[in-house]
C-alpha cells in the first residue's frame, strides 16, 4: 500500500538547532512541501540541493520510521553530527519530519575537494587523510558504502558526508575486515597511486593497529583487484603509478560524476 503524502498528514514536526537563522523555518517548510526553488542549485534531483550557504537533503518516507522502529534519515544525520565529534561533519541547522516517515535536513553547505582531485599535488589535505581515517576507525565508525566522495577536504579539515551510511563495528574481526575493505576501496579509487602504501602505513600507526604493513598491504591490493573485476576493469589498471584525468571505470559508466577532472568539488556531487 502506498504511503500517504506528507501534506495529507498535517504539518511536519520541526526541530531547530543552535545557530539556525531566524528566517530558516519558513524556508525549510517551503522546501519540504515544494522542493527546491528557482534560485536553488539541484545536486541530486528531488533529493539534494543547495541554497547559498545551505545544503538541503530530503529523505523518503519509510514504514520503519512511521512505526517508530528507527529514526528518520534527517534525525539520524543530525544525531551523528554530535556523536562523531571530533570527526567533522556538516553542521545541521534544522530537521522536519512528517508522520509518513519522510524527512528533510537543512545543514551547512561545505565547499572543498575530494582526495582523487588533489593526490598528485600532495599538501596538507593528503597528509591529513590517514589521520582522518584513523580518527574515524578508532571510534568504531565505518561507512557502509565507503568511497572517496564521502570525504571532503575544505582546506582545513576532512569532512565526513552522507552520514546515513555509517555503521558501528563492535566485533574485532568485523572491524578488521571493514578496515581492509575501506582501504581496498581507496586503492581502487586511486588505482594504487604512488605513495598510497606509505599513506596506509601512517594510518596504521595513527590507529594503533600494530599491523605489519608488508603483510597486510597485499590483501588490500587483492581487494582492489576484486573490485576492478566486478566493474569490468583490468585489475592491472589499478596498480599503475600516477593518476589519469578520467579513470577507465568512470568512462565505462557515463552516468557517473566526472569528478576526477574537476579542480574543485562540492558536497553532494559524488555518487
Amino acid at each position: 500500500m502506498k504511503a500517504p503524502r506528507s501534506s495529507e498528514l498535517g504539518p511536519p514536526r520541526l526541530q531547530a538547532f543552535a545557530g539556525a537563522a531566524p528566517d530558516l523555518e519558513a524556508r525549510a517548510r517551503r522546501w519540504f512541501e515544494a522542493g527546491p526553488g528557482p534560485g536553488d542549485v539541484v545536486i541530486k534531483p528531488e533529493r539534494v540541493w543547495r541554497c547559498g550557504s545551505l545544503a538541503v537533503k530530503r529523505f523518503p518516507a519509510q514504514l520503519s520510521v512511521r512505526l517508530g522502529l528507527r529514526r528518520s534519515g534527517a534525525r539520524l544525520n543530525a544525531a551523528l553530527h554530535y556523536a562523531l565529534a571530533p570527526v567533522r561533519t556538516p553542521t545541521p541547522w534544522m530537521i522536519l519530519e512528517a508522520r509518513n516517515g519522510e524527512s528533510l535536513l537543512v545543514c551547512e553547505f561545505i565547499e572543498g575537494r575530494f582526495l582523487g582531485a588533489m593526490w598528485n599535488e600532495g599538501g596538507p589535505g593528503v597528509e591529513a587523510f590517514p589521520h582522518f581515517m584513523a580518527a574515524m576507525h578508532t571510534r568504531g565508525i565505518f561507512h557502509g558504502d565507503f568511497h572517496l566522495f564521502n570525504a571532503l577536504w575544505d582546506g582545513r579539515d576532512w569532512v565526513l558526508l552522507d552520514l546515513e551510511g555509517l555503521r558501528h563495528a563492535l566485533r574485532r574481526m568485523r572491524r578488521r575486515s571493514l578496515i581492509l575493505d575501506h582501504w581496498g576501496r581507496v586503492h581502487f579509487s586511486l588505482r594504487g597511486a604512488r605513495g598510497l602504501k606509505d599513506c596506509f602505513a601512517t594510518y596504521a600507526k595513527a590507529a594503533g593497529l600494530g599491523w605489519e604493513v608488508e603483510r597486510v598491504w597485499p590483501r588490500i591490493v587483492a581487494l582492489s583487484a576484486a573490485m576492478a573485476l566486478e566493474r569490468g576493469v583490468d585489475p592491472a589498471y589499478t596498480l599503475r603509478d600516477g593518476l589519469d584525468p578520467v579513470p577507465a571505470y568512470m568512462q565505462k559508466a557515463p552516468d557517473a560524476p566526472q569528478a576526477w577532472s574537476a579542480p574543485a568539488l562540492k558536497l553532494g556531487e559524488g555518487p
